[in-house]
Order: structure tokens, then C-alpha cells, then sequence
């Protein structure tokens, strides 16, 4: 007997309405401080596209010297590599840094793990740094 009248209890506690629960709105997922990796230049490409970065006219160079894979587009003023290790984005890093200090220029140069992206437009840069993370290379 004692048992039902504990069930009988319980049973009306939960007929009762459940109170809502407060909604949080979700917070805004911040790129990885290192950039992170990615296998292919499209896959940041993709990425490029939601941060408002025009690159519908993406073409691969073939061949490309020192990456895995290396895109273009902006008529070339935007360039995208993926590259196999981090010594050989260090070193594409350098290299435009270097070019950069022969004609005068920043770098204009945002690294990942494994990827690099170089343009001349610093707005586009900064949407790409501010949606990919990474360093951003003057």
C-alpha cells in the first residue's frame, strides 16, 4: 500500500507542465589560433567563399613547386597552397616575405598547418585570416 501511494505521488509530480529550459544563443566558433589543416585548396576555398572572399574562378596550377597543391584565383591575385609538411609552408612563407622585401611590399600572407593563402588585397586577407585563423604575415 505504501508503495502505490508513493507511486501515485510521483506519477502527479510528473504530470505537472515542465518549466522551459532558458535558450542560450550558440556562441560563434572561433578558427583554430594555428589554422588548422586542409587536404586540398577547395576545401579552403569553401571556407574563403563564406567569409564573403571572391574566388569563383579558382583554377589549379599544375605542377606546383614546393606544395602538394596550389590554386589561384582573382586572376591570380589570390593563391592558395596545401603543402605536406610544416617546414614547406615555413618556407613558401619566406619566400614571399623575401619578394616582398625586394619590391618593397608586405607579405600579404596567412599560414595554417599545413596551407598557405597569398593575395595583395588586405581585405580579402583579413576576412580569409579572421575565417581560417592561422598567422597573418605582413
Amino acid at each position: 500500500m505504501v508503495f502505490s501511494a508513493v507511486a501515485l505521488a510521483l506519477a502527479g509530480c510528473s504530470a505537472q507542465p515542465a518549466l522551459p529550459q532558458p535558450t542560450t544563443p550558440p556562441a560563434s566558433v572561433a578558427p583554430p589560433a594555428d589554422g588548422g589543416t586542409y587536404t586540398t585548396p577547395r576545401e579552403i576555398v569553401a571556407k574563403l567563399q563564406t567569409a564573403g572572399v571572391s574566388c569563383g574562378d579558382y583554377t589549379p596550377i599544375a605542377a606546383p613547386i614546393g606544395a602538394l597543391d596550389r590554386g589561384q584565383c582573382q586572376s591570380g591575385e589570390l593563391v592558395i597552397s596545401t603543402f605536406a609538411r610544416e617546414g614547406d609552408v615555413q618556407a613558401q612563407v619566406e619566400l614571399y616575405q623575401k619578394v616582398g622585401e625586394e619590391l618593397d611590399q608586405s607579405a600579404n600572407v596567412i599560414a595554417g598547418l599545413n596551407w598557405t593563402i597569398h593575395t595583395t588585397d588586405t581585405a580579402d586577407l583579413d576576412r580569409a585570416w579572421k575565417t581560417l585563423g592561422g598567422r597573418h604575415i605582413q
